[in-house]
């Protein structure tokens, strides 16, 4: 089965802190999120596997609000979602940031380099067709 993606670009506004902004997706965003209405199923699945805030390296002040599909919706209905994630956090996140653009991915195909060693030497085969 294949894995979808969302992922929303988010820009801080002038003046926010990198680590006020990191508590608020802790304390608030995420778990708001995550209860999002129309994300569980009537069996009680969610559409939600995952959620992660990346961190840019070097200090700009773009993030990734990266959501990852359990996979239990269809890409369209996960789209749905998505979209009701970033409206439900909305109130929260729009005097630390504003969104700069939101992008759907779906995984195609993957390869995983296999386990190495503490000096990154193969201890294993690689496999292909890996989850992210």
């Amino acid at each position: 089965m294949a894995t979808t993606i969302g992922i929303h670009v988010l820009v801080l506004r002038t003046g926010v802190s990198a680590d006020e902004f990191a508590a608020l997706f802790n304390d608030e965003v995420f778990p708001a999120a995550a209860e999002t209405p129309g994300s569980v199923n009537r069996g009680g699945q969610s559409a939600i596997e995952s959620q992660h805030l990346l961190k840019p390296v070097g200090g700009a002040a773009d993030y990734l609000w990266l959501v990852k599909s359990s996979g239990v919706f269809d890409s369209d209905l996960f789209e749905t979602v998505l979209g009701r994630m970033l409206d439900e956090a909305h109130p929260r996140l729009e005097t630390f940031c504003e969104k700069r653009s939101s992008v759907l991915y779906t995984q195609v195909n993957s390869y995983d380099a296999g386990p190495r060693d503490a000096l990154g030497r193969p201890t294993g085969p690689p496999r292909r067709d890996v989850s992210l």
